[in-house]
């Protein structure tokens, strides 16, 4: 019905369409369904790994498996907490005060082998593209294996410190940037797998 256009409906959009309003027309307001004012959005590009590292930096010694990304160890042999860094393509968002946002992570931790106070997890912010390094960051959350101990324990009854754990962390964070990245630390004792990471609008 349009001619020749980049993009159209087609009839059978329209009919549904015009379907709904009817129906909602009809509908007594009382019994609506509430419209959110905004949706809730997840921000970062392939969060659950599922185009492999594609969208995520990494640093030599990472290996990516199954459908999360894990390491056994890092290349760098300098110290009991060398790492390897995961980190997120910068997130665009122009704020211009502080605004809440919604963290998840889904671990998988080797708590024989990672210390407890170790910083894992982390949610940097940077005022300019070009410069996205801790040194020029300017806020940073961090998130603790801790953390994580305690919020498998708060989902189990018992927590066995000599194996590994599965959790998913959920941590509100409030950043006042221009971009940000989420960066996980991969330690270079045991073994660490992240299943999913994501940063979501609330």
């Amino acid at each position: 019905m349009w001619g020749r256009y980049i993009a159209h409906f087609e009839n059978a959009y329209y009919r549904d369409m015009f379907g709904q309003m009817k129906k909602i027309s009809k509908t007594p307001q009382k019994e609506r369904t509430p419209v959110l004012s905004r949706s809730v959005q997840q921000l970062v590009s392939n969060n659950k790994f599922e185009l492999e590292s594609a969208s995520w930096e990494i640093d030599p010694g990472f290996v990516y498996v199954g459908d999360g990304m894990s390491v056994e160890k890092s290349v760098a042999k300098d110290g009991p907490y060398a790492t390897t860094n995961l980190k997120s393509d910068a997130i665009q968002l122009n704020l211009k005060a502080p605004t809440d946002f919604m963290l998840e992570a889904d671990y998988e931790i080797d708590l024989r082998a990672t210390h407890a106070e170790r910083a894992v997890l982390f949610v940097r912010g940077f005022n300019r593209y070009q410069e996205q390094t801790f040194a020029t960051s300017t806020e940073n959350h961090e998130f603790f294996v801790s953390d994580f101990i305690e919020e498998a324990k708060a989902q189990t009854c018992d927590v066995e410190t000599r194996s590994t754990v599965r959790v998913r962390l959920r941590r509100k964070v409030t950043l006042n940037s221009k971009f940000v990245r989420v960066v996980s630390y991969m330690g270079n004792k045991g073994k660490m797998k992240v299943n999913e990471l994501s940063l979501y609008t609330m």
